[in-house]
């Protein structure tokens, strides 16, 4: 494709506006193509990031299980699904911490929970699964390259449309003028 598009910008009977938007083209592609290696650094990096946050989370966290002292509250809505509520825990010593933590809406009182605690033994969000930090990084790589596809044909797509009213501009322009010469 760009070997084709090279060979006809070297015609003459090719317009100067043709030929700045296969130049275009080429750069666009080009453009795209450079970003996939771009895209999959940025995706390592992020993997080893992530990976290390994983285990740094496993090795500071542990699991436990929380007793709701309170009935957790009938969601109102989809997004009222999870709810705050009071609840009591072991800590890896043996002693009792009351705290807040999540749990389903309308969860009854008394019903066991999982959560995770760290070194202090206060409720933390779970470690990132080890087996998804492979799949973020994916997803960071992927929404990256195609971000640059996305605002490299958004910008092909804008120059098209510049080039082409500037050619139909023209063309009314020669219409106009041979009109004009024929009177």
């Amino acid at each position: 494709m760009i070997v084709a598009v090279l060979r006809r910008m070297g015609n003459p009977l090719v317009r100067g506006c043709d030929k700045l938007e296969a130049a275009l083209l080429v750069v666009a592609a080009l453009v795209v193509l450079t970003a996939v290696p771009v895209a999959l650094t940025v995706g390592s990096q992020a993997y080893a990031g992530f990976a290390a946050q994983s285990r740094e989370q496993h090795a500071s966290r542990v699991p436990a299980t929380a007793r709701l002292i309170a009935s957790v509250p009938d969601a109102i809505g989809d997004a009222d699904r999870f709810r705050s509520v009071d609840a009591v825990w072991l800590l890896p010593d043996g002693s009792e911490r009351r705290g807040t933590v999540g749990a389903d809406a309308g969860t009854p009182a008394g019903t066991t929970v999982p959560i995770w605690l760290d070194r202090s033994g206060n409720p933390v969000p779970p470690p990132i699964p080890s087996g998804d930090v492979v799949w973020i990084a994916i997803g960071v790589a992927l929404f990256l390259w195609l971000g640059v596809v996305l605002v490299t044909g958004l910008l092909v797509c804008a120059a098209h449309v510049a080039l082409e009213r500037h050619r139909a501009t023209r063309w009314a322009r020669d219409w106009s003028a041979l009109s004009h010469a024929s009177r």
